[in-house]
């Protein structure tokens, strides 16, 4: 699995998630927002369908919406959809556990070394800022990624991310970095994620049985 870069990883999906909706004949949209009324409904789906998800900070115009694996960016038009690293630390694993069974190397010829898996499990928290220049587009932004996080379990589970939690709040920036006109609503994840790697050992080094070879 290596080491899970979240964050980019979000970037691309709500990018496809939000391109995907476009397509759907109003299926998420509905499902999603069944709590409001049709007329209500129906602006939210305009809303959605015609802006244009980007990564790209070079592109301007009047239906961009930005996602980037970074903070909101106080010279870049709105909306923003920014995905940044809170935190990640060690946490049931202690650093460098070996996992599963060594494999030699190479696998057919003269072997040489021995493959030996490692793994830790840390525990994250990303944060997902949703700015906006109302707050409807806040709420419609941030809920659609709630719906895109809780559909995308399975998928982040086999890249290393599971036991996540997803936390919404209203945040009120700063004078001297937005404007308070500005509105901002955080999609926080909390998670487990693992690390693996794979450590190349010479052969007659992990035959010593040093541990400190491994």
């Amino acid at each position: 699995m290596g080491f899970p870069n979240i964050d980019k990883y979000l970037v691309k999906r709500f990018i496809e998630n939000f391109s995907e909706i476009q397509f759907d004949d109003g299926f998420a949209i509905n499902d999603t927002f069944d709590d409001m009324d049709s007329g209500q409904i129906a602006e939210i789906a305009m809303y959605l369908n015609r802006k244009t998800f980007t990564p790209d900070l070079r592109s301007r115009g009047g239906n961009q919406v930005f996602v980037f694996p970074h903070f909101p960016q106080l010279d870049m038009p709105l909306p923003q959809i920014g995905i940044s690293l809170g935190q990640e630390t060690a946490s049931d694993h202690f650093l460098g556990d070996a996992a599963g069974n060594s494999t030699r190397y190479p696998l057919t010829g003269t072997q040489t070394h021995w493959d030996v898996p490692k793994i830790y499990i840390g525990a994250a928290t990303y944060r997902i800022d949703v700015v906006t220049a109302t707050k409807d587009e806040a709420i419609w932004l941030a809920r659609m990624i709630q719906r895109f996080l809780c559909e995308l379990q399975e998928e982040l589970s086999n890249i290393g991310v599971y036991e996540m939690d997803i936390v919404l709040a209203d945040l009120k920036l700063e004078q001297d970095q937005q404007p308070q006109t500005i509105f901002n609503r955080a999609v926080q994840i909390n998670c487990k994620i693992q690390n693996s790697w794979t450590k190349r050992i010479p052969m007659e080094t992990y035959q010593t049985g040093i541990n400190t070879a491994l």
